[in-house]
C-alpha cells in the first residue's frame, strides 16, 4: 500500500497542537474541573444523545452523499482526522484514571512534606556525610519538585558545653544551597530540633532547575554555637537522580468546603480546610482562618483548637506536624493551621477554632516601683512581693518575680479577670538579644498572667527600677467550627 500523503497545512496544525506551553496553576485548576465534568458525563449513559447536527459528521445528515465523494474530498478528510483525534482525547478525559491522576498533582512524602508532582521528582543519590573535630553532619534526604527543594540533614556529636542558650542568636547565617554556576537558592522555610548532642534540620529552598543535577549545601556555622567555637564553613556536595518509581508519595486532596457559621451567629465562617492527606492510619488536615477582629479590638492569637468526633469524644492531635510545619497562607491576613490525628474516631470530626481578642488602653499612664534582686540572682530564685497597683482605673497585684536563665518572669493576678497583660520594662536594661521582649501568658479563670522581661546575657542585679505601662484588657472570645467527613 502506498504511503498516504497529508497536506503541509495539516501537519503544521498537528505540530502546533502538540507544542503547547506548560499551563499555569489557574489553568490547571480550570482544566481539572473540565476533566472531572467529562468523567461525570461518561458515567451517565442515561443522558440522551445530542441530536443537534454535527458539521464534522455529514454522513449523519444525509444518505445522498456518495462514499467516494466523502473520501475524496481533502477538506472532509482533514475533518475526519481531527474528529478521530478529538474522540481519542474525549475518551481519555472520561477515564477515571486520568481524572484521579489530575487530582494527585500535589503529593506528600513522609518526613519531607507536601510537594508538587506536575514534573518528575528527583532525590538525593545517596546520603552525604562529613566529620570534623568529632562532629558529623549527614545529609539524609533531599527531594526536588517543580515548586521547591527540600533538604534534611542531621548533626551529631556536638558538645553541649559548647552551645549557647537556646534563645540566644549566635549563628545568624542560615545554610544555603549553591548551584554549580554560583547561584544561591533562596531559603523559603523549614524547621528543626536544635537540642544537643544531636539535632535535625529540614530546610526548604527554591526549586533546582530541571537541567541541573548537582548542588552544594553550605553551612556557615552550627546553630547555637558562638563564632570560632565549633567547626565552620561546611560544604557538602549533593548529587540528584530521578526518583525511583516505587517512592512513597501520598495523595493530597485539595478541599474547598462550604463555610459554616460562627457559633451563635449567622455570619460566614472564615475557618476552612485546604488540604487532606490520608496516611493510612492517620490524617493530616491543613487549613486557614481569616477574619478581621471586632471593631476596636486587636487579635491576640489563637486561644485554642479543639477536635471532637461524631460521638462528642475528644480527638487527640499533633499540631503543626514537623514535615508540614506552618502552611503558606493564601493572603497576608490569613492564619494557617495543620493537625495530624489517628483514624480511631467516629466521623464526622468537628474542629473548633477559638480566638481571643484584646483592647489596648491608649493612656500614657505608668506606675513604677523598685525591686532588689541582691548581688547574686540565680535561676529558680523567687521573690514574693504581693504589691498592689492601680493603672488605667484597674487594680491588680504583682504576686511574685522569678529568675529564669536569661530573664525575669513577673507574675500578676487580677480579681476582676479583665486584664490581659501589662508591659514590663526594667529601666536602663533593654534586652540584650534582638527579638527579645515581653511574653504574656493567657489569662485563666483565676485572672492570673505572666510577663517576661529579657532575655539578657547576664541578669540585671541589685536595686532595679521597674516600669509598668500600657495595660491590655480582655475583649471577646469567639469560636468557629467546621465539620469534616473522611
Amino acid at each position: 500500500m502506498a504511503e498516504q500523503k497529508y497536506p503541509p497545512e495539516f501537519e503544521s496544525q498537528i505540530r502546533k497542537a502538540m507544542a503547547v506551553p506548560e499551563p499555569n496553576a489557574e489553568a490547571m485548576d480550570a482544566l481539572r474541573a473540565r476533566f472531572i465534568a467529562h468523567g461525570m458525563k461518561a458515567l451517565r449513559p442515561d443522558l440522551p444523545p445530542d441530536s443537534a447536527p454535527d458539521p464534522d459528521r455529514p454522513e449523519k445528515e444525509s444518505n445522498k452523499m456518495k462514499r467516494a465523494t466523502f473520501l475524496s474530498a481533502p477538506r472532509l478528510a482533514w475533518g475526519l482526522a481531527l474528529l478521530v483525534l478529538a474522540a481519542s482525547i474525549a475518551f481519555a478525559l472520561s477515564s477515571p484514571e486520568v481524572v484521579n491522576a489530575l487530582r494527585r498533582l500535589f503529593g506528600y512524602i513522609p518526613g519531607m512534606g507536601v510537594i508538587d508532582q506536575s514534573a518528575p521528582l528527583r532525590v538525593l543519590a545517596e546520603p552525604v556525610s562529613q566529620t570534623r573535630d568529632g562532629i558529623t553532619i549527614t545529609v539524609k534526604e533531599a527531594v526536588i519538585s517543580s515548586d521547591k527543594t527540600i533538604v534534611k540533614f542531621a548533626l551529631d556529636g556536638i558538645p553541649s558545653d559548647k552551645l549557647s542558650p537556646i534563645n540566644e542568636v549566635v549563628c545568624p547565617q542560615r545554610p544555603t544551597l549553591r548551584l554549580p554556576d554560583g547561584t544561591l537558592l533562596k531559603l523559603t522555610g523549614g524547621e528543626g530540633n536544635v537540642l544537643a548532642p544531636t539535632y535535625e534540620m529540614r530546610l526548604v529552598y527554591e526549586p533546582i532547575p530541571a537541567d541541573i543535577h548537582d548542588a552544594t549545601l553550605l553551612i556557615p556555622c552550627i546553630e547555637r554555637a558562638a563564632s570560632g567555637v565549633l567547626p565552620e564553613d561546611w560544604e557538602l556536595p549533593l548529587h540528584f537522580v530521578s526518583a525511583p518509581p516505587d517512592m512513597a508519595v501520598m495523595s493530597v486532596m485539595e478541599v474547598t468546603p462550604a463555610p459554616a457559621s460562627e457559633t451563635g451567629t449567622a455570619e460566614n465562617n472564615p475557618l476552612r480546610i485546604t488540604k487532606v492527606i490520608d496516611l493510612g492510619d492517620s490524617y493530616i488536615l491543613t487549613g486557614e482562618f481569616q477574619a478581621p477582629p471586632p471593631s476596636g479590638q486587636s487579635d491576640s492569637g489563637v486561644y485554642g483548637l479543639r477536635i471532637t468526633d461524631g460521638n462528642g469524644q475528644e480527638v487527640r492531635f499533633e499540631g503543626f506536624p514537623q514535615d508540614i510545619g506552618m502552611p503558606t497562607p493564601t493572603s497576608p491576613t490569613a492564619e494557617t493551621w495543620s493537625v495530624k490525628f489517628n483514624k480511631d474516631f467516629v466521623p464526622p470530626v468537628h474542629i473548633t477554632y477559638t480566638k481571643q481578642y484584646i483592647l489596648a488602653d491608649p493612656s500614657p499612664e505608668t506606675v513604677e516601683f523598685e525591686f532588689d534582686t541582691g548581688e547574686n540572682p540565680h535561676e529558680g530564685q523567687i521573690w514574693q512581693l504581693n504589691k498592689e497597683f492601680l493603672l488605667a482605673g484597674r487594680t491588680f497585684t504583682l504576686v511574685s518575680v522569678g529568675a529564669l536563665p536569661d530573664s525575669y518572669e513577673f507574675n500578676f493576678a487580677s480579681t476582676d479577670n479583665s486584664i490581659y497583660r501589662v508591659d514590663v520594662v526594667i529601666d536602663g536594661h533593654p534586652p540584650d538579644i534582638m527579638g527579645g521582649g515581653m511574653d504574656a501568658g493567657m489569662v485563666g479563670a483565676s485572672g492570673s498572667w505572666s510577663v517576661s522581661a529579657g532575655p539578657y546575657r547576664e541578669l540585671p542585679k541589685g536595686k532595679l527600677k521597674v516600669i509598668l505601662s500600657h495595660p491590655w484588657f480582655i475583649g471577646e472570645i469567639k469560636n468557629w467550627t467546621i465539620d469534616w467527613q473522611p
